[in-house]
Order: structure tokens, then sequence, then C-alpha cells
């Protein structure tokens, strides 16, 4: 799953492409590319320079389990978010009827991955 993130993350760059653009060494990005995951620097360099969701390539390296979202990182977030953040998103879901994100989303991310 890691390699199908750092694909869809970086628009299937080369790896000398991302390397430029992360300013990684291209044989660093290849190695994580071979093993399947990266650490979690790296994932967030990744996600940085090409404006990926960062948390997304954590779980699909396998450094995130989803105890780490649902007990604290999610919650969390939820707790500290602007009241202006939350009554949009509230809004755009009661007039939608479109869900964005949410506990069963994190769950199916998982279990794709598994």
């Amino acid at each position: 799953m890691w390699r199908q993130w750092l694909d869809r993350a970086t628009n299937r760059d080369s790896d000398r492409e991302i390397a430029r653009k992360t300013r990684l060494a291209h044989t660093t990005i290849g190695r994580w590319r071979n093993a399947g995951t990266a650490p979690a620097e790296g994932v967030i360099a990744i996600a940085r320079a090409y404006g990926a969701d960062p948390i997304e390539g954590l779980i699909f390296a396998g450094l995130l389990t989803e105890a780490d979202l649902l007990n604290g990182g999610l919650r969390n977030a939820v707790r500290h978010a602007p009241t202006a953040y939350l009554t949009e998103e509230l809004h755009e879901r009661v007039t939608t009827g479109r869900v964005h994100g949410g506990f069963e989303e994190l769950r199916r991310m998982f279990r794709a991955r598994a």
C-alpha cells in the first residue's frame, strides 16, 4: 500500500523527481519504494512537497495505527478545531448528505492496508 500512496501522492513522478522536490537522495527514495515503507520524516517530506495528506502517508507506511488515530489524534483534532470550521463542515454534511472522512473511512483505509 505504501507504493500506491507514493505513486498517487507524487503523480507517479520518478524517484529522481521526488528527490529533487524533497531535497532527498534519489537512492533513498528508491530504497523506501523497494522496502514498501519510509520513516516518518520521509513520508512527511514527500507529503509536504506534493501537497498530499501526511496522515494518510503515515498510515500506508505502517507508522500510524487505527488506535493512534481513533484514541487520540482525530478526537483531539476535533476537540481543538475552531468552531467556524466545525459549523462549516456540519453545514456541508447536512446540506449535501456527503460525509467526508469519519471513523468508518479510517477503518476502511486500515483494512485496505492490511
